[in-house]
């Protein structure tokens, strides 16, 4: 819910005021979205040990699976997306998902239970069940989510006045954005 709330926010920034504000709210807003992503992964994978404790490889490869396919056709997506609603379009839709997904895991999500008890069946009745589409979904969006800034922030970067310094363009520029006292 954290990286979710945060993607909306940082499709705001745009609206904020340029130069060093919009630099400094930016960061700030994506460290916090990072804790949330670290946090939702972090869960995602113990939440899926726990429900498919006898088919952990199959569920992984298929989540690593979406991962890979978000990624591939993320900047796709956040480019449509930019060109269709400008800066802020690409990150409202991602948090939404993600908010949204959150909140759908956290109801259908049963509580987690003590005993082991031996399930059977294929790698294709995992396909059947809604919560392994709504973890994949979710995985999906948060793929797309990363992958949207490679299209967006550049464009939105060269509209916004920004110091001398971070527009030099030599490889030192990140050393001087951390180290500037500015």
């Amino acid at each position: 819910m954290l990286a979710g709330v945060c993607a909306i926010l940082f499709g705001f920034l745009g609206q904020g005021p340029p130069g060093t504000p919009f630099i400094v709210m930016s960061f700030l807003v994506r460290a916090v979205e990072a804790i949330g992503v670290a946090a939702f992964s972090t869960a995602s994978f113990a939440i899926v040990s726990n429900e498919f404790p006898y088919h952990i490889g199959s569920v992984f490869a298929t989540l690593e699976t979406c991962v890979g396919i978000g990624l591939m056709i993320g900047p796709t997506i956040g480019g449509a997306l930019y060109e269709l609603g400008g800066f802020g379009m690409p990150f409202w839709i991602i948090g939404v998902i993600i908010c949204s997904s959150g909140l759908t895991i956290m109801i259908c999500l049963p509580h987690p239970q003590d005993t082991l008890k031996q399930k059977n069946g294929s790698i294709l009745s995992l396909f059947r069940s809604v919560m392994v589409w709504v973890s994949s979904l979710s995985i999906f969006a948060g793929a797309c989510g990363i992958s949207y800034l490679n299209p967006t922030l550049s464009d939105h970067l060269d509209q916004v006045y920004m110091p001398y310094w971070l527009q030099c363009g030599d490889t030192s520029v990140t050393g001087k954005t951390f180290s500037h006292p500015y």
